[in-house]
């Protein structure tokens, strides 16, 4: 079964310190570029297997896609403070 995530659309700042073009970035993801402007805007919402998708192109981790890079730090600081 399929499943929206938390976070409906890519944050451009996912795609601009990568220097991919929205063009470049649906070449890799195997999408239309018009897609990847739908997702910027929020105009489509994206399942788990997209989000696979994006976390492996842009080199991220599924929280950080999900939440945004403060609360994904903020949501690994337990994590990282039990391995200590």
């Amino acid at each position: 079964m399929l499943t929206l995530v938390k976070r409906p659309h890519i944050e451009l700042s996912l795609r601009s310190p990568s220097g991919l073009t929205q063009a470049q970035l649906a070449d890799k993801m195997g999408i239309r570029q018009n897609m990847v402007s739908d997702y910027e805007r929020g105009r489509r919402t994206y399942y788990d297997a997209m989000a696979a998708r994006l976390c492996k192109v842009l080199q991220v981790k599924a929280e950080y896609l999900r939440y945004g890079s403060d609360q994904a730090a903020a949501a690994d600081a337990p994590a990282r403070a039990a391995d200590r």
